[in-house]
């Protein structure tokens, strides 16, 4: 059971968590700290997750201009399971990029909302009002939309340039 300030009950928009002990092979701590990941690791994720894995150069320049980073790593052997990471401008927008669960874990749905709402408060606590828009693989709508994400709000949709020296990379 998470407990809650009489600020938070009284806010309607407080987050509340899912209970991350429903597994107790996917017991983890949830960190957002920059330095708790390396990009190695990331890779590593990104492999177990069915990611192509990224220069490791360039995510060390990505860590250092993110806004927020959310990992996730195994109580039993700290193994890094869980990463998102989010993007702003500061002011007005958010985005949330590079969700990643290992898909060994007993139920990686329920790390990737653990991850996702523990961002959000992130966000929401250290920028109330900003937008946030998150960019998503086609099997994770509905849990985006459980989250009260919406796809093409008022017909807005994203759009991705594709550059054949450069290969997409979502």
């Amino acid at each position: 059971v998470i407990q809650m300030s009489e600020t938070e009950e009284s806010n309607n928009e407080a987050i509340r968590r899912p209970n991350v002990n429903k597994y107790k092979s996917q017991r983890s701590v949830l960190s957002s700290r920059k330095k708790d990941v390396t990009p190695k690791e990331i890779n590593e994720l990104f492999t177990r997750s069915g990611w192509t894995p990224r220069d490791e150069g360039k995510w060390k320049t990505a860590l250092e201009m993110t806004y927020c980073v959310v990992s996730a790593r195994l109580f039993k052997d700290q193994k890094l399971v869980g990463f998102a990471r989010a993007t702003s401008d500061l002011g007005l927008n958010a985005t949330i990029w590079d969700l990643a669960v290992d898909k060994d874990l007993p139920d990686p749905m329920l790390m990737k909302r653990n991850i996702i709402t523990y961002i959000l408060k992130e966000i929401r606590l250290e920028l109330p009002g900003c937008s946030v828009a998150l960019i998503s693989r086609p099997e994770d709508v509905e849990l985006f939309e459980s989250l009260q994400f919406v796809a093409d709000p008022d017909g807005i949709r994203a759009m991705a340039l594709i550059d054949d020296d450069y290969p997409l990379m979502l």
